[in-house]
């Protein structure tokens, strides 16, 4: 069976990222990726032996610079952490047949690191890809077999997909501008902070009272799947939750200058500050406080 999408969200992946392959993985050398180290003067990164199905990754990234999950089917769940490395794993659960057809790809550039989920290239044998949608004007997935994307100038390119789903984990400084797709799976990601001088700290490590907008810009976004952001009691920060479908739900009380309208709701928590937005076509948008 046969579903059609329109890019509503013209940016809802992280598309055409540009820079240079860290370790992009085609099914022949993906566990050699695993267990070998890379480094270069904007990023040093690790990894780790693993089983075929799972890939560890790690690296520094630079304050201000962009930390990217792209998937297409599978969750990703983040925790944003107060300092430290960029660390993700990605698990492949389905048809073990199949594991083949999906490659972890990690790239870098002057912007930031994009870790996501490659699939053969129709138009290109052999060559192993992050589908895109930057630029595309249609989308159609045939069950778990293709991706097709069709753009303005009347080209198309086609991904061969697979019986898999990838589970990222993933751990990002919350210096880093944070963003995280899926086509078919849903986001959650919940901000850690640490105790600091004069401030109360529950027995789990979070903070009961925090009031910053000392970060980077959030973005989180599925097609079909459930985003949600958990964030400290006390936050400033521009918001903006949309769904297509679903619900917008928010613990905090959100300050939106004219009112609003339909499936979307923009405004500051607190005095306003970096922008986080939480989108998806099919599914709930919920900001959530720590408890």
């Amino acid at each position: 069976m046969k579903i059609q999408f329109s890019i509503v969200f013209a940016t809802l992946f992280i598309c055409c990222f540009p820079g240079s392959e860290i370790a992009g993985q085609t099914p022949s050398n993906e566990r050699k990726a695993n267990s070998a180290a890379a480094s270069s003067d904007a990023v040093s990164t690790a990894t780790s032996p693993t089983k075929q199905n799972e890939f560890n990754w790690r690296g520094k990234i630079a304050a201000g610079g962009l930390g990217a999950i792209v998937a297409i089917s599978g969750d990703i769940r983040i925790e944003i952490i107060e300092e430290g490395e960029f660390e993700v794993v990605a698990l492949k659960q389905g048809n073990e047949k199949e594991f083949d057809r999906v490659s972890i790809q990690v790239k870098e550039s002057a912007d930031g690191i994009k870790i996501c989920a490659a699939y053969l290239v129709m138009e290109e044998q052999g060559k192993y890809e992050c589908p895109a949608t930057e630029g595309s004007k249609s989308m159609a997935i045939d069950g778990d077999r293709q991706l097709r994307l069709g753009y303005e100038n009347g080209k198309a390119r086609t991904f061969q997909l697979a019986d898999v789903r990838v589970q990222f984990r993933a751990r990002i400084p919350r210096g880093t501008r944070i963003a995280a797709r899926t086509l078919r799976g849903n986001v959650e990601a919940e901000w850690l902070i640490k105790g600091a001088p004069s401030q109360a700290v529950n027995s789990d490590g979070r903070v009961d009272r925090v009031t910053t907008n000392s970060f980077s810009p959030i973005d989180l976004s599925s097609l079909q799947g459930n985003v949600s952001l958990t964030l400290p009691n006390e936050i400033n920060a521009r918001v903006r939750l949309g769904t297509g479908s679903g619900e917008i739900a928010t613990d905090f009380p959100v300050t939106v200058p004219g009112g609003f309208r339909g499936k979307g709701l923009e405004g500051n928590l607190g005095q306003g500050g970096p922008m986080i937005t939480l989108n998806t076509l099919s599914g709930n948008a919920e900001l959530r406080r720590a408890r």
